[in-house]
């Protein structure tokens, strides 16, 4: 959201008479719309973790059970901060973005077939 703040700010100095306060909504409403489409294919159809009385969150390495990577272009891949190695941020949540790259050339092959990955959003 900062972001959408910062690149708001930057387009209403550029273009004070068409972009206003006015139309902040339309800008919001199509950030909202495009984190959903790039979120979207990270965890639709995944199984889901259902909580028991014994468990109630999922163990650090099962991580890759409820989620998935996307394979982006690698603008695409900059441009989203590389949220599309998304089982790598569900281990390391912490991890610094320009890391994720590497963490994944770590963690598929020690992970194998149960690296789950799709191409694209």
């Amino acid at each position: 959201i900062g972001f959408l703040a910062l690149a708001y700010t930057a387009l209403f100095s550029l273009f004070p008479a068409q972009v206003n306060l006015s139309n902040l909504w339309l800008s919001f409403l199509f950030y909202l719309i495009m984190t959903e489409l790039v979120n979207l294919p990270h965890h639709v159809m995944m199984p889901t973790f259902k909580t028991t009385e014994s468990r109630s969150k999922l163990n650090a390495w099962e991580q890759n059970v409820t989620t998935r990577s996307c394979h982006y272009p690698y603008g695409l891949a900059l441009l989203t901060l590389n949220f599309n190695l998304h089982i790598e941020h569900h281990f390391f949540p912490s991890l610094p973005w320009y890391r994720l790259p590497r963490l994944r050339n770590l963690l598929k092959p020690h992970l194998g077939p149960e690296y789950t990955e799709v191409v694209g959003i």
